[in-house]
């Protein structure tokens, strides 16, 4: 193997060290007891507060939609509010569908022999499932700005859990003084102006 040449690299004195140095400890903070439950760390980001939150503006988008609509399906007709303990199992229902891929979401309610996954007809029907999906919400869409509008952002639906998750990331762990970031690629299906189209780079699993 051939000698490497490294070069010395000096920091320009023209440059001041911070006015206030780094004084933070860094790491978790506000954590459970040691050997707590896992559900008490889901339960540290997935607050009573974000899940009220999901429960109001659900059972609000629902109740716009059945309105509007005078001839609905049958199904849609039978919608009941969701509470917060529904909204915590379909939340599980999305971490788990992460876990164990399969082709289709209604496969995941499949009763063949050799493909059923039981857990979650235990957790919700299919036709609940499609249908809290469906209205799923974080705000009252009909307060939204219409594109075209001054005020008008493609992140509004979605703006309360970025909030949230700054809020509740910031209190429960300080990171380092030195932080390295980096940009990462997540395959998705979804069709919005927000995302760019990269066809030879693809995402690591």
């Amino acid at each position: 193997m051939e000698d490497v040449q490294y070069t010395e690299v000096r920091v320009p004195e023209t440059l001041q060290p911070l006015p206030h140095p780094f004084q933070e400890l860094p790491g978790p903070k506000h954590m459970p007891p040691v050997g707590s439950p896992v559900i008490e760390y889901f339960n540290l980001f997935f607050t009573r507060t974000l899940l009220q939150l999901i429960v109001t503006d659900t059972n609000h988008s629902a109740k716009q939609f059945i309105t509007k609509l005078a001839t609905l399906s049958k199904p849609y007709k039978k919608w009941k509010n969701v509470t917060s303990t529904e909204v915590r199992g379909f939340i599980a229902c999305l971490l788990n569908m992460g876990l164990n891929k399969r082709p289709t979401m209604l496969s995941y309610w499949s009763i063949k022999p050799s493909q059923a996954f039981p857990w979650f007809g235990k957790m919700f029907s299919a036709h609940q499932f499609r249908h809290l999906m469906k209205f799923f919400h974080l705000v009252d869409s009909e307060k939204c700005p219409a594109p075209g509008h001054p005020h008008y952002d493609l992140c509004i639906r979605y703006q309360p859990l970025v909030h949230h998750a700054n809020n509740i990331f910031r209190h429960h762990y300080t990171p380092h003084e030195q932080l390295s970031i980096d940009e990462s690629l997540v395959g998705t299906k979804c069709h919005t102006s927000l995302l760019q189209y990269l066809p030879n780079k693809h995402h690591h699993q």
